[in-house]
């Protein structure tokens, strides 16, 4: 226990390398130790390390079944570019859980990564449904994706309601007013991306200049 949590430890104060010493020590006295394998698999986030990371978010869902090491297993698996992995993960969370938001979110992103559209259009909307706002971003980009203008529009509205300084939800919002040809909605939204977001003016302005160039 000493060990884990003095690897916990060093992991928030990003002395991943001490965390690492720590927790693979752990790992060693106590190779299904849920919250040792958790916690490395942070330091390795953190290290940009997202194969390594998923295995262990992945070994930590299946001794203790928590839905955060589940979803983290599916999201760094993705960024390691193996979907299959990501796949199986969110398949298994989905079968413990069907009407979990979040592991029917995290399936939605693996079809979504995989191009399969209308099954991450239905796991994100199911989400939604349950009460899983973060999944509003993604459902709006699944509609856009499908060719869906007007609800991936009203989807974007609605997510930026609530997160009015989200970058992708503001950039994504100008692209699709600019290929509907609403040059006036484009530079309405162009000025409030900026108003809201202007940590990224720069990216909003040469959006606007393709609409007024």
């Amino acid at each position: 226990l000493a060990l884990v949590n003095r690897g916990a430890a060093c992991v928030m104060q990003d002395r991943l390398d001490e965390a690492l010493i720590s927790l693979n020590r752990a790992i060693d006295l106590a190779p299904t130790d849920a919250d040792a394998l958790s916690h490395r698999g942070q330091a390795w986030v953190r290290k940009q390390e997202w194969a390594r990371a998923a295995a262990d978010f992945e070994a930590a869902s299946a001794e203790r079944g928590s839905e955060a090491d589940f979803c983290n297993a599916v999201t760094n698996w993705l960024k390691a570019h193996q979907p299959v992995r990501a796949r199986a993960v969110a398949e298994s969370a989905v079968r413990r859980n069907p009407v979990s938001p979040r592991t029917l979110a995290a399936r939605g992103q693996v079809c979504f990564a995989e191009e399969r559209y209308a099954e991450a259009l239905e796991d994100f909307a199911r989400a939604v449904n349950l009460g899983h706002d973060a999944s509003r971003y993604n459902l709006a980009l699944t509609h856009a994706a499908l060719g869906h203008r007007d609800e991936a529009e009203a989807g974007f509205r609605e997510h930026l309601k609530r997160d009015p300084s989200h970058y992708p939800g503001n950039r994504n919002l100008i692209e699709l007013l600019i290929q509907r040809n609403d040059l006036k909605g484009a530079r309405r939204a162009c000025e409030e991306a900026i108003k809201n977001d202007p940590l990224h003016a720069a990216d909003y302005e040469r959006q606007r200049a393709r609409i007024d160039p």
